[in-house]
């Protein structure tokens, strides 16, 4: 269920305050259409490497969240975000829709190469799992790839644990929340 806009969260990382900020409609459009200037206006942050290079992000899931904002005008509490760090788009993150009938909520993520093994994706998982509790969220799922050295290690860092999966060759962890 789509409902009003999210609210901006921040958390501080290696000297860096970093916050995930909603995305707009006018910011999917400009990345949709490569133009990284519109979307360094719209989010009023400088744009580099965009989108972050050897990643796991996703045009999909950015196609996905411009045709619900186009419809819907919000994401909800449980849509995607910019992560963004003194001044710059850094990367993205977020939720890949509301819990599921188990209470369970899937997360993505994506940091640029240049903010790389400085603990960005470790705090933004770490944020995306306290949103997903304060919205009643049961647990946090994530997909990876196995080579992906350093979203494992984050996730680690985080309390997940692989579980079974389907997906092969990706891996799947889930983090438990507490009971609110």
């Amino acid at each position: 269920m789509l409902t009003g806009p999210s609210p901006k969260t921040t958390f501080s990382v290696m000297l860096t305050e970093i916050e995930l900020v909603p995305v707009q409609l006018a910011a999917l459009q400009a990345e949709g259409k490569g133009d990284l200037v519109a979307l360094a206006g719209v989010l009023g942050v400088t744009v580099g490497e965009w989108p972050p290079l050897g990643g796991e992000w996703d045009r999909d899931a950015v196609e996905f969240f411009r045709e619900a904002l186009a419809e819907h005008d919000d994401v909800g509490p449980f849509g995607a975000r910019y992560v963004v760090g003194g001044g710059a788009l850094i990367g993205s993150a977020g939720f890949f829709g509301p819990p599921d009938d188990a209470g369970a909520v899937e997360i993505g993520y994506s940091v640029c190469t240049t903010h790389r093994r400085r603990g960005v994706a470790t705090a933004v998982i770490g944020m995306l799992c306290e949103l997903a509790a304060q919205r009643g969220a049961h647990s946090v799922i994530a997909h990876v790839r196995p080579d992906n050295i350093g979203s494992l290690r984050a996730l680690a860092r985080n309390d997940f644990a692989e579980v079974p999966t389907d997906r092969s060759p990706e891996l799947k962890f889930r983090r438990p929340l507490l009971a609110n």
